[in-house]
């Protein structure tokens, strides 16, 4: 994947499929930043395609664009089963850990739903450092 500092970069599951090389439906919401301008809208069918300013770029790590994704292009299951697959769970874990308090409330139905249905133990989920835990 080449990054180009002057035009658009996908963000969220744009950049994570593309990144990881992984093809899932279609999702309704395509997000990209500009290194330059305003937000700008664009409704092509069923699709919404919006390019953030600068400032939105969440930086380069899965986790961050997992952040993005859930923030700004809504939860696609099929694309988080598929990203979770590949990248594995301990990268998932250390984003849960690492997130903010309304996205821990929401990851783990969404990882239930994404690892087969399958509960994650609450000792898995609660590993975070600073001893918030939920």
């Amino acid at each position: 994947m080449e990054i180009n500092v002057l035009g658009d970069r996908f963000a969220g599951y744009a950049h994570l499929l593309d990144r990881l090389e992984l093809t899932a439906m279609h999702n309704w919401h395509i997000s990209s930043v500009s290194a330059t301008g305003s937000l700008r809208s664009k409704v092509q069918g069923r699709t919404i395609e919006e390019v953030y300013p600068a400032k939105y770029w969440p930086g380069d790590k899965i986790g961050d664009h997992l952040e993005f994704a859930l923030k700004y292009d809504g939860v696609n299951l099929g694309a988080l089963k598929l990203i979770v697959e590949h990248v594995g769970e301990d990268e998932i874990m250390d984003f849960y850990v690492k997130t903010r308090f309304p996205l821990r409330v929401l990851l783990p139905g969404i990882m239930w739903r994404c690892w087969d249905r399958k509960f994650i133990t609450q000792s898995q989920w609660v590993r975070n450092p600073s001893g918030t835990g939920f």
